[in-house]
C-alpha cells in the first residue's frame, strides 16, 4: 500500500499529475480541487494516495489533504460510486461540506454534483451517515459554529437559493480575514455574495 508520495512535481496533464519521486515518475489521478493547489513544476509537493485496483490494471488517486483521501474511502464503499465519482465529488463540495451534507441529509447539495443523482445521493446519505460522523472533527456533525450575525447571513443566503454548504463556505472564507470580524449580516451576505461569483 502506498499511503502517499512526496517528490517534484514534473507536470499536470488533465487530470494526471506526474511525480518525480526519486527518479521514477509516478502518474496519479486527481480532482480539480488537488489539481487546483499544486505548485508551479520543478517545486516539492506531497500527495496522500490510494491504489485502486481494477482488472484494466493498477491506478493511483491522489488527495492534497488526508482528510481528503478519508472521505474519498467512504465514497467508494458506497454501490455505484466509483473512484472517478468520488473524486469529482470531492472537487465540488470539500470534505467538510460534504460531510455537512451527508450528516444533516442535505440530496439537494449532493445532488449538485456533476454524475450524483437523486437516487446516488440518497444512498450516499444512507450508507455514510453514521459512517462519516466518526471521522468529523470534534464540532457535532461538522456543523459551523457562527455568530448571531453570520447566523443572520446564512439564513439570508439560503433564503436566496444557495445551498447552505455554499454559503457556509462563502460566510467562513469572508470571516477568515481578520478585518471582516465586525462585519454586519448585510455586510457578510455582500461579501459571501462577491467570493460566490468569482
Amino acid at each position: 500500500m502506498i499511503s502517499f508520495l512526496k517528490g517534484i512535481l514534473d507536470s499536470v496533464q488533465d487530470e494526471i499529475i506526474i511525480m518525480d519521486v526519486n527518479g521514477i515518475g509516478f502518474a496519479v489521478q486527481a480532482g480539480a480541487s488537488t489539481i487546483r493547489r499544486m505548485p508551479p513544476t520543478g517545486h516539492e509537493v506531497k500527495l496522500y494516495t490510494y491504489l485502486y485496483s481494477r482488472e484494466e490494471g493498477l491506478s493511483l488517486y491522489g488527495f492534497y489533504e488526508q482528510n481528503e483521501l478519508e472521505v474519498f474511502r467512504l465514497l467508494i464503499g458506497v454501490a455505484g460510486i466509483g473512484p472517478k465519482a468520488a473524486t469529482a465529488l470531492l472537487s465540488f463540495l470539500d470534505p467538510e461540506q460534504l460531510k455537512i451534507a451527508v450528516a444533516r441529509g442535505d440530496v439537494g447539495t449532493l445532488k449538485q454534483a456533476p454524475g450524483i443523482g437523486k437516487k446516488t445521493a440518497e444512498r450516499i446519505i444512507l450508507e455514510l451517515k453514521e459512517k462519516i460522523l466518526k471521522i468529523l472533527p470534534s464540532e457535532k456533525a461538522g456543523l459551523t459554529s457562527f455568530n448571531t450575525e453570520g447566523n443572520d447571513a446564512l439564513a439570508a443566503l439560503v433564503a436566496l437559493g444557495y445551498s447552505e454548504a455554499e454559503a457556509q463556505k462563502a460566510i467562513r472564507q469572508v470571516l477568515e480575514k481578520g478585518t471582516a470580524t465586525n462585519l454586519t449580516a448585510t455586510e457578510l451576505v455582500r461579501a459571501a455574495l462577491k467570493k460566490m461569483s468569482v
